[in-house]
């Protein structure tokens, strides 16, 4: 092929010889293998064809993050940006297996993310992130109801909004929202929403050292709406 309409790819395949969990400080990630590919005729773009992640170790695997994705330089002059998108799925992923502190269960659905950000470095505070997922599986636990994690946000340098927190099993739930802020005077301003049913804090976050108030079993009703705001330093 003439060069001007050559494909260029991309491909890694990365094994980690010595995976294990967070908690001692190793990578608990077994292997990494992704392709990508872009048209010499259009370098402003290109794709993630194939991303492959195994999670976990051989002995405790921890599910697998399959996706793809894609990347635009988008604008001209000062609105040059580069925009980055990352659509995947997480399969059987295991927390606890990654850290013990984590809660143990297993849940599976999308994961996305997107990233713009502006190559002029005076528009710095352009830059902006979404992230959503929405993972549905269960608890280890025997007997307890379907697990339904949804976590959708998004961020800027100045901003960060955590539009819908939903942790449900059964008739438990958190449903939590709000945003922090900072303002031109460097204030902070935080707001927070959030409603819990019937629901056992230790059964998401165990922790390590299973203090008591975590072995419970627990059941907190609450309602929750506040605004905080925090002064700029000193000059």
């Amino acid at each position: 092929h003439r060069a001007g309409t050559e494909r260029l790819r991309l491909q890694a395949d990365l094994t980690n010889l010595q995976p294990g969990r967070l908690d001692r400080h190793r990578l608990p990630a077994e292997t990494l293998r992704l392709a990508a590919s872009g048209d010499a005729r259009n370098p402003d773009t290109g794709s993630l064809d194939t991303l492959s992640v195994r999670l976990g170790s051989p002995d405790e695997p921890a599910g697998t993050v399959l996706g793809s994705g894609r990347w635009v330089l988008a604008g001209s002059g000062a609105a040059r940006r580069l925009d980055l998108s990352l659509s995947s799925t997480l399969q059987a992923l295991q927390p606890a297996r990654l850290d013990p502190r984590a809660p143990a269960l297993q849940v599976s659905g999308p994961l996305t993310l997107t990233y713009s950000h502006p190559l002029d470095a005076s528009a710095a505070d352009a830059r902006h992130a979404t992230l959503h997922t929405d993972l549905r599986g269960r608890f280890d636990t025997a007997g307890l109801p379907e697990v339904r994690l949804l976590l959708q946000a998004q961020a800027t340098p100045r901003r960060l909004d955590l539009e819908r927190l939903l942790a449900r099993s059964g008739n438990a739930r958190l449903d939590a929202g709000g945003h922090v802020a900072r303002d031109d005077a460097q204030r902070w301003q935080v707001r927070l929403h959030s409603e819990l049913d019937d629901f056992d804090p230790a059964l998401w976050w165990p922790g390590e050292t299973r203090p008591v108030w975590q072995q419970g079993p627990h059941r907190l009703d609450s309602r929750l709406d506040g605004a905080l705001q925090i002064p700029g330093e000193r000059p």
